[in-house]
């Protein structure tokens, strides 16, 4: 217990944007981070998360699934980076795509679907408060 409340400690202040198009994935990853001390924001779609960028609101990490209607995972991380260049960016994918790994910048992961709610988590958590940008 004391564990997780220390985690919810060191999570406090750190926004995450979720942009998932299925809503019960959607739905367990804000539920999970928001149960780990993140601020959590959501969207459905490519353009609903680029409003959300948009709106000022600060993003510490930004989860995304790379295929969304509207605007893809890709393009909404390169947008992403333009407004806030510190963000750090964790792509989500149900496909192995070499080219996709070869184009990560620093500050970049790719989880691969299916996955464990922890690992996400796990990665979540690394990117906020190790993860460096160069």
């Amino acid at each position: 217990m004391a564990e997780m409340v220390q985690t919810h400690r060191e999570n406090a202040g750190a926004t995450v944007l979720v942009v998932e198009d299925e809503f019960i994935i959607r739905d367990l990853m804000v539920e999970l981070l928001t149960e780990d001390g993140y601020t959590v924001l959501d969207a459905g779609d490519g353009p609903a998360a680029l409003a959300l960028l948009e709106s000022g609101q600060k993003i510490d990490l930004l989860i995304t699934d790379v295929r969304l209607p509207g605007l893809d995972g890709r393009a909404l991380a390169d947008a992403a980076r333009q407004l806030w260049p510190d963000v750090k960016i964790l792509l989500v994918t149900g496909f192995a795509d070499k080219e996709l790994a070869s184009g990560l910048l620093p500050g970049m992961a790719i989880i691969l679907k299916p996955f464990e709610m922890e690992a996400l988590l796990s990665q979540a958590r690394q990117m906020v408060h190790n993860g460096t940008l160069a």
